[in-house]
Parts: C-alpha cells; sequence; structure tokens
C-alpha cells in the first residue's frame, strides 16, 4: 500500500490534481491511499508522526513553502519520494538540493505527472522482484527474484537454485530458516509446496498429487496433505500477478 501526499493551497486544485494523482496510480495498478493538505502547516505537523512514501509538493504556499518542507522531510531522513508541483520553473534548480524524483511543470500538468507516476510506479515493482541475501561467504546480494527458480535445504544448509543452468548458491550458515525464508517469500510470489522446498509461482508448469512439475520439466516433491492449500495458493497469486 502506496501512502501518498498531496501539499497545495489552492483548494480548486488540489481536489482536481487528486483526482488526477489517484486516476494513475490505478492505472500502474498499484494499491494507494492518499492524503490532502490544503494548509501546508498541518501537513508539517503530521511529518514527525505520519509516514509518507511519497509527497507531491506546491512550492509557493503561505506559511512553509515546499522548499522548506522538503527540508524537513530530509532533515527528518526519511525515505519519501518528493515530487515539486509548481507553475514556478524557474525554481528548479533550488529544488535539486532536496533530490525531488521530479519537478512537474503545472502547465504541462497531466504530462509530467503520468511520467512521474509511471517511472515511480516502474521503480517500486523493480523493488518488488528483488531480495537481499547474505551467502555462504559472508556478503549479501542483490538477487532479482525472477531467476530464481526454488529454494531447497539440506538439513541446515540453504540453498537458492537460478533458473539458468540450474547454478545453486549456498545462503549463509543458519543466517536462515525454510520458515523464515517462507514468511519473508510469501508475498513476492513464492510457494511453500515442502518443508525443504520454496518455489517460484512463475516456474510451475502443473501441481500433481505427488510432485510439482516445472516448466524445465524437473520435479519437485510436495506434501499430499497440502496439496490443496498449494493449488489455491497458486490461483491466488495467478490472479496478483503485476498488482501490489
Amino acid at each position: 500500500m502506496i501512502r501518498i501526499a498531496i501539499v497545495d493551497d489552492e483548494r480548486a486544485f488540489l481536489e482536481s490534481y487528486t483526482h488526477i494523482v489517484e486516476k494513475l496510480f490505478a492505472k500502474n495498478r498499484i494499491e494507494f491511499v492518499v492524503q490532502c493538505f490544503y494548509k501546508s502547516e498541518e501537513f508539517y505537523h503530521l511529518l514527525k508522526r505520519n509516514y509518507f512514501d511519497i509527497v507531491f509538493l506546491d512550492i509557493d504556499m503561505p506559511e512553509i513553502n515546499g522548499i522548506n518542507l522538503a527540508a524537513d522531510i530530509r532533515k527528518l531522513k526519511l525515505e519519501t519520494t518528493i515530487i515539486f508541483v509548481s507553475s514556478h520553473s524557474n525554481l528548479v534548480f533550488q529544488s535539486i538540493h532536496y533530490a525531488p524524483f521530479r519537478f512537474i511543470q503545472k502547465d504541462c500538468l497531466e504530462d509530467d505527472t503520468s511520467e512521474a507516476i509511471h517511472a515511480y510506479c516502474q521503480q517500486i515493482k523493480e523493488k518488488k522482484n528483488t531480495i537481499q541475501l547474505k551467502i555462504e561467504n559472508g556478503e549479501t546480494y542483490c538477487f532479482n527474484l525472477m531467476q530464481i527458480q526454488y529454494f531447497y535445504s539440506v538439513r541446515h544448509d540453504l540453498f537458492l537454485v537460478y533458473s539458468n543452468k540450474k547454478i545453486a548458491k549456498r545462503l549463509f550458515p543458519r543466517a536462515y530458516t525454510m520458515d523464515a525464508l517462507g514468511k519473508m517469500l510469501h508475498e513476492k510470489g513464492f510457494i511453500r509446496i515442502h518443508k525443504s522446498y520454496i518455489v517460484n509461482f512463475k516456474y510451475i508448469h502443473q501441481i500433481q498429487s505427488d510432485k510439482v512439475l516445472l516448466f524445465d520439466n524437473s520435479t519437485l516433491p510436495i506434501s499430499r496433505s497440502n496439496v490443496a492449500n498449494v493449488k489455491r495458493q497458486y490461483k491466488v497469486i495467478m490472479r496478483e500477478d503485476d498488482a501490489i
């Protein structure tokens, strides 16, 4: 769920722009909630108590302007994406000091906003499809989940198997358990089919009564008592594929 704040002192603009933002996030199949702020001071007081993933900030506002609000966000070290929305294009260079994701000009509002939200959503989806894991040499790597076929365990040792050439990497000893991995990967499209196997749903071709057949014709064991649950999870993930 993406938490969005829109801050602008013009009520009519705030209302119409909120509609544009909601429409574009929905188009990109992102679950979101929007909170609007007509008074920048109200937003400022909420900063320390409420976290927003992305903030659309007008620059020219009474009370506290958008540049100062961006400075406060950065001082608090919040991992909030800032997008400035302004009719004052001459302020773009000043805004760079606060590392905005985009600077949207109000005279190109719909086009600029569409591009910004699409780029932001793509970034989220890419992040969703990665995971950081510590491997046996002690180093931490960022793995692309799309390239991992499955995880398996042999006693206390855990391995991940790449889709290309079935290369297996051993995870750092005793750093993970199958239960912990299962919880970590559950919302990323992986299914625990057996006490020793967690599989990426994208590689499952068929779920049978005693095994799971992958698209490369290899098979993995499945717990008989877990077949119905695995099939149910698979159907749910298939429906939700590409949605956040």
